[in-house]
């Protein structure tokens, strides 16, 4: 099941006529990676806040965001300064701890 439901074409986030630097960028990733490990203990396993929590996610984003998202998170797939493209496709794993510091 797909669920948009606290999803809107409004991201204050960004705005279309600034070009983001790279720390809002990286700002609008940290928002959506919250909002997408939320949603995935509140709607893929009805509520269920066990640390075993999975759910298959697709994500569709511009390159220069997953490049960016990529680099933060999980360096060593960019290694020898490869790029990533519109399109490209990569897999990752979302590991997430609700309720603790």
């Amino acid at each position: 099941h797909v669920h948009f439901n606290d999803m809107t074409e409004e991201d204050e986030a960004w705005r279309p006529d600034k070009r983001e630097s790279l720390s809002e960028v990286r700002h609008r990733i940290d928002r959506f990676l919250v909002w997408l490990s939320w949603n995935q203990v509140h709607y893929v396993n009805n509520g269920n806040t066990s640390n075993d929590v999975q759910g298959p996610f697709l994500v569709v984003s511009h390159g220069v965001w997953m490049e960016s998202m990529l680099g933060k998170y999980c360096p060593s797939l960019l290694e020898g300064d490869k790029r990533v493209y519109n399109c490209d496709i990569y897999r990752a794993t979302l590991v997430g701890q609700w309720g603790r510091d």
